[in-house]
């Protein structure tokens, strides 16, 4: 149920940035998911070895690469910050939620325990990534973007 929780809750707080545009939210909104991301990965150590709606399993491998990827989302939140300080509400927004739905991905392919979930997974960072390279929207972004 958690799992559900979680994939919803990062969905419905990237959407808001897409749809609201602005900067006090996007921080907001982005910072809270950083926290949710890390109390998810608590979960996730308290419930070992179960499995969730029998596509998701807390294995040890997937845990210890959530946790690193917990880890590693304040710095780059924060990061996202200073590096979107001059863009417009527009591409700040897209650059924030991309980031949101590429780690909220990230974090179902560690946990996936079948090749189609895990694929379904792998196919949504692609296209976060791409949203991430193209949010500046120029011929230089949109040849990166095609690599």
């Amino acid at each position: 149920m958690v799992v559900l929780l979680f994939f919803t809750t990062a969905v419905i707080m990237s959407l808001l940035i897409i749809l609201l545009k602005r900067r006090v939210l996007t921080k907001i909104l982005s910072l809270l998911f950083a926290v949710f991301l890390i109390g998810f990965t608590f979960y996730s150590w308290q419930n070992l070895n179960r499995t969730e709606f029998s596509y998701f399993t807390f294995d040890s491998a997937g845990v210890l690469l959530l946790s690193i990827l917990a880890l590693l989302s304040i710095p780059t939140i924060y990061h996202g910050f200073i590096y979107t300080v001059d863009d417009d509400p527009k591409k700040h927004s897209i650059y924030h939620a991309a980031l949101i739905m590429l780690m909220t991905c990230m974090s179902g392919a560690y946990l996936a325990n079948g090749m189609t979930i895990l694929w379904i997974f792998v196919e949504a960072t692609t296209l976060s990534v791409a949203a991430l390279i193209y949010h500046d929207r120029n011929d230089a972004a949109l040849e990166a973007t095609w690599k």
